[in-house]
């Protein structure tokens, strides 16, 4: 049975909670025995840091652990500390206080630490990401903390760093990204979320520019390590403590007996991808314009060995899904594993020898129960197999014991939609909207046809709510809603899709024919990032 918690007003004494912690708190990376705790004072000095088991009337009664910590200009005046030695599947409520005053008290941050490892528990969690400062007030995040969520997964462009918006310009410094993670964290919805529940936070691009890979020589170092540490800086995350990988993001975490997380990095590590080789051919597939466009030269570039994860990370995660006992393995990555087609460079399309390695190791060890959790393209979309387009169409794919990869894959937050970024080119032209609208629907049944997807959605900002049960059942529901009623956290949320995880191992139908030339504009549009910086 899930919790109920009781707001009690108490009428004596009452401190304004905030006055000295304007961008709330969170708490991320739970354990079944700790948590990191964030806030940041807007003054430099010391705070005073109290948890306490969560009765339900924010009294405080019950504390079981305080700490002292200094927030100082070193670190923007930021804090976090790790707060070890809890129960586990136990409720908790924290605050930060002034230790130079005892009525600056921050907002109370809530989380529930995850069941021991033998511990068979239902879960609930909330996964979107994509959430870009043009497009507050995340009104939408107001609606996820009322799911009663043990565990939001806040993934992928958690700021766009390269975007103007607000006041602020394009982050390049320091204090420039610095500036970048508070205004968002600024958002009341935003502020809202965080302290209803646990968070699990990770990049993608827009947190350093658009589109970068690590190991690109041309990038800045600099700026790069600036963004990086904003990122550490501002939000909940553990330090991985990994020598000559200050950095390090991706990180594994059990959830009872039925799931374990593997949350990826697919930026840090990643080969410059070969758009430059290919002469940004969008289509060198086919996959719209068939041969007007198919390039096997590309073909064969985007096939030769190219890594998104690096070395380590790929042994790392490979190892981790062969020795894990959960029965559901959820898999945190930033950009579709599921085919798309045109402008592959960014996605998994791009690094299709790494992706291929992957799928075939799944298979070969026969590793049951894989589950992406994907966000970038501002759409919606259930895969039930990935593998099915693979052992269709692609036959050097080993994938000769047909065992199913999920793919759920949803968003944004709070961003243009998919559907919004091709049609807006229409302006105001009624002929040139019409076609882009065709384009539209025409490019999304293609994809819908040659995935397989059993949902796609383009045109919703929204979130996934994922349940386990304590059997180990898992059903995905897309909740969102229409992207002018985005900032209103009073607004109507649908139900835009549910379903139990039952991936269906079929083969897809023949590759349909292609389509005509004026999908070319829709597929580039769709499949970039909407308001791309220069």
């Amino acid at each position: 049975m899930r919790r109920v918690r009781v707001s009690l007003l108490i009428a004596i004494a009452t401190p304004v909670f905030g006055v000295d912690f304007s961008l709330g708190v969170s708490a991320g990376d739970v354990t079944d025995e700790s948590i990191i705790l964030w806030t940041r004072a807007d003054q430099p000095g010391d705070l005073r840091v109290e948890l306490a088991l969560d009765r339900g009337d924010d009294s405080f009664a019950d504390i079981v652990q305080t700490a002292t910590v200094a927030a100082t200009t070193d670190n923007d005046r930021t804090v976090k500390l790790e707060m070890s030695d809890l129960s586990p599947a136990s409720d908790y409520v924290y605050r930060f206080i002034r230790a130079d005053n005892e009525a600056a008290v921050s907002p109370i941050g809530r989380f529930r630490t995850a069941p021991s490892s033998d511990q068979p528990a239902a879960l609930r969690f909330v996964f979107s990401g994509d959430t870009n400062f043009r497009s507050a007030p995340f009104g939408l995040m107001s609606h996820a903390a009322r799911e009663d969520a043990d565990l939001f997964i806040w993934y992928g462009d958690t700021i766009y760093a390269d975007t103007p918006a607000g006041g602020l310009g394009v982050a390049r410094t320091l204090e420039e990204y610095r500036a970048k993670y508070a205004q968002t964290l600024s958002d009341p919805n935003v502020q809202t979320l965080l302290a209803r529940t646990a968070v699990m936070v990770g990049w993608d691009d827009h947190e350093v520019r658009n589109d970068y890979a690590g190991s690109d020589p041309d990038l800045n170092r600099a700026q790069r390590d600036a963004a990086y540490r904003a990122f550490f800086e501002y939000l909940p995350i553990r330090d991985q403590q990994a020598p000559g990988d200050p950095f390090r993001t991706y990180r594994r975490f059990r959830y009872g007996a039925n799931v374990e997380f593997f949350v990826l990095d697919g930026r840090q590590y990643r080969d410059v991808p070969a758009d430059d080789a290919c002469s940004h051919n969008i289509d060198p597939a086919g996959f719209v314009l068939g041969p007007l466009t198919h390039n096997a030269g590309c073909l064969e570039i985007l096939g030769q060995p190219r890594t998104m994860l690096g070395d380590a990370q790929r042994a790392w995660l490979m190892s981790g899904l062969l020795e894990s006992t959960a029965p559901v393995k959820f898999i945190v990555n930033a950009v579709p594993l599921s085919f798309v087609g045109v402008l592959p460079y960014d996605r998994w399309d791009g690094y299709d020898a790494e992706r291929r390695a992957l799928l075939e190791f799944i298979d070969a060890n026969q590793i049951d129960g894989v589950v992406f959790l994907t966000t970038d393209i501002h759409a919606n979309a259930y895969n039930p197999d990935v593998t099915t387009t693979f052992r269709k169409h692609r036959p050097d794919y080993m994938l000769n014991n047909g065992i199913p990869v999920a793919e759920i894959i949803v968003g944004p937050l709070g961003n243009a939609t998919a559907r919004e970024s091709v049609v807006g080119f229409g302006g105001g032209n009624p002929l040139l909207f019409g076609l882009l609208d065709f384009a539209e629907r025409g490019f999304a049944d293609r994809l819908r046809s040659v995935n397989q997807l059993a949902f796609l959605e383009t045109n919703r900002v929204s979130y996934a709510v994922v349940d386990v049960s304590v059997e180990g059942d898992v059903r995905v529901t897309y909740r969102g809603t229409a992207p002018e009623n985005a900032n209103d956290p009073n607004a109507t949320i649908e139900t835009l899709f549910s379903a139990r995880l039952v991936p269906d191992s079929s083969a897809p139908s023949s590759l349909p024919c292609g389509l005509p030339i004026l999908l070319i504009l829709s597929a580039a549009c769709l499949v970039s990032r909407p308001q791309r910086s220069a």
